[in-house]
């Protein structure tokens, strides 16, 4: 059963892994190799000058202006890309990636945003107030940077084209690696998912919030209630055994009670009642309208 189990698991893992490995792909593929180019051309280091002074107020140097933009109009991956083709240290990816996960993909989540009714604009500024100041905050508890004097050069603009192969090889051997890397981790992720995916974890994942609300409070309760005598409890092995048996089926009983006999009952009778203001509305709207 546990074989027949893994192989109905690894079945359902190989195409929705394949389409996002391929999704991840026509988007990563391009943006590293442009970040290659413009850092190759000698355009990236003249672009992270001007950005310098507002990524510098995050501790972070300049060309960390094109991950951040690039998460802020495309996505995460694309700023995955971008950071990888970088030279970033550790701490530079810490402070980068708490402001990617907070401020990105803008445009896309715009539009759902104005569809559901909410302010977009007023969303992506408490986006992007709250991605600088993570950002700034965490730059300010990570140990600091060391300091260097040396002043950058500039270099001049321009792409020698014999180079070119040879860069292109460079950038094929460590995007190989980091492809090899996000295709693993994805067909994992994906493989666990599927292999999990059953009655008694998805019964489990329903409970789940109230058993971790209700479990310290019932727990307490019942070793004041039961096991009064603190030494002897403390001494005693069996007792050990009951209190603990005792208190994940109390437990689990009081989730499955608030979860199945309070929470999904008012949610279903909330959302009928959603749906009948709603269907009232439309119907007065076409008898206004006639």
């Amino acid at each position: 059963m546990i074989v027949s189990r893994f192989g109905e698991a690894l079945r359902e893992t190989v195409k929705p892994a394949l389409d996002t490995i391929k999704f991840l792909l026509l988007l990563m593929i391009p943006v590293s190799l442009g970040v290659m180019l413009l850092d190759k051309s000698g355009i990236l280091p003249w672009l992270a000058r001007f950005a310098a002074p507002l990524m510098g107020f995050l501790g972070l140097p300049g060309e960390a202006a094109l991950a951040c933009l690039s998460a802020i109009f495309l996505n995460i991956y694309s700023a995955i890309a971008v950071m990888e083709t970088l030279s970033l240290s550790g701490r530079d990816i810490i402070i980068l990636t708490t402001f990617v996960l907070i401020a990105h993909n803008f445009i896309v989540e715009s539009a759902v945003l104005k569809k559901s009714g909410s302010s977009a604009s007023r969303m992506i500024l408490i986006r992007l107030i709250y991605g600088f100041a993570a950002a700034w905050v965490i730059n300010r508890i990570l140990p600091p940077a060391p300091l260097t004097h040396t002043e950058a050069i500039l270099p001049a603009i321009g792409l020698d084209v014999r180079e070119l192969p040879s860069l292109l090889l460079i950038w094929l051997g460590s995007s190989g690696i980091l492809i090899i890397r996000i295709a693993i981790i994805i067909f994992a992720v994906i493989f666990l998912q599927k292999l999990l995916d059953n009655r008694l974890l998805r019964f489990i994942s329903a409970i789940s919030y109230n058993l971790y609300i209700w479990h310290q409070v019932l727990a307490v309760q019942m070793r004041q209630a039961f096991f009064p005598d603190a030494d002897a409890f403390r001494q005693s092995l069996p007792q050990q055994w009951a209190f603990t048996l005792l208190c994940y089926s109390v437990a689990i009983l009081a989730a499955m009670l608030a979860t199945f006999g309070v929470e999904q009952p008012i949610a279903r009778l909330t959302q009928k009642i959603s749906s009948n203001r709603r269907k009232r509305q439309h119907e007065g709207s076409q008898v206004a309208n006639a």
